[in-house]
C-alpha cells in the first residue's frame, strides 16, 4: 500500500491511447478518474554512478554436454557515452564472416561453429562480450586464439579499411532494421 501511494500518483503516470478513439472523451474520462487520486511529490532518489571494475576473474561451469561456450566480457560505459560508437565499430570488426575472430578461430583453425562479439549498452553501464561456441576438446585452443585476437587488437589497433567496412556494415544493418514492423511501431 505504501509503494502504491508513493509511486502510483498522477504526476508519475503516462497514459497512451492508440487507434480510433474520441480524444475529447478519453481526456475527460482520464481526468475524471485521476481527480480521485491524490497527487504528491515523488521522493528524490540518488543513484551513485557505477564505479569501474578493475578486477579479473574466471568462472567455469562444468555441464554434461558436448558443446562448450567461451565468453570473455568487459564492462562498458552506458548508452549516453560517446565511447559507445567506437565500441560498436570494434564489435563489427571482430564479428561477422569477415571479422577477425572468424578469420582466426574458424577459418584458420576450424575450432568453432558460432562466434562473435556482442555489445549491450545500458543506461548506466553495459558490456562487450566475445563468444566462441565450440566442442569441449576445442575449448582450450579456442581460448588461445581468442586471446591472440584480443592481444592483437590491443597491440596493433585496427586499420582504416576495417573501420570503413565496419561503419558501412553498421549503417546497412541500421537501415535494414528500420524496415521491420517492430521499428515502425
Amino acid at each position: 500500500k505504501i509503494f502504491y501511494e508513493t509511486w502510483c500518483v498522477p504526476g508519475n503516470m503516462v497514459i497512451s491511447v492508440s487507434g480510433d478513439a474520441d480524444q475529447d472523451a478519453i481526456i475527460k474520462m482520464v481526468s475524471d478518474k485521476l481527480m480521485e487520486l491524490k497527487d504528491s511529490d515523488l521522493p528524490k532518489i540518488e543513484i551513485p554512478p557505477p564505479q569501474p571494475e578493475r578486477s579479473q576473474g574466471m568462472t567455469q561451469i562444468e555441464m554434461n554436454k558436448e558443446e562448450s561456450l567461451l565468453l570473455v566480457g568487459y564492462r562498458t560505459p552506458g548508452i549516453q557515452s560517446e565511447d559507445r560508437f567506437p565500441l560498436e565499430v570494434l564489435s563489427s570488426i571482430v564479428s561477422g564472416s569477415d571479422g577477425r575472430l572468424n578469420t582466426m578461430v574458424r577459418e584458420r583453425s576450424g575450432l568453432s561453429y558460432s562466434l562473435g562479439c556482442a555489445l549491450s549498452a545500458g543506461l548506466d553501464a553495459g558490456y562487450l562480450v566475445f563468444y566462441i561456441a565450440t566442442t569441449g576438446e576445442d575449448l582450450a585452443p579456442s581460448k588461445e586464439r581468442l586471446i591472440e585476437v584480443l592481444r592483437s587488437l590491443r597491440r596493433n589497433g585496427v586499420t582504416a579499411s576495417e573501420i570503413a567496412l565496419a561503419k558501412k556494415r553498421i549503417a546497412g544493418d541500421t537501415l535494414s532494421g528500420m524496415q521491420t514492423n517492430g521499428f515502425v511501431a
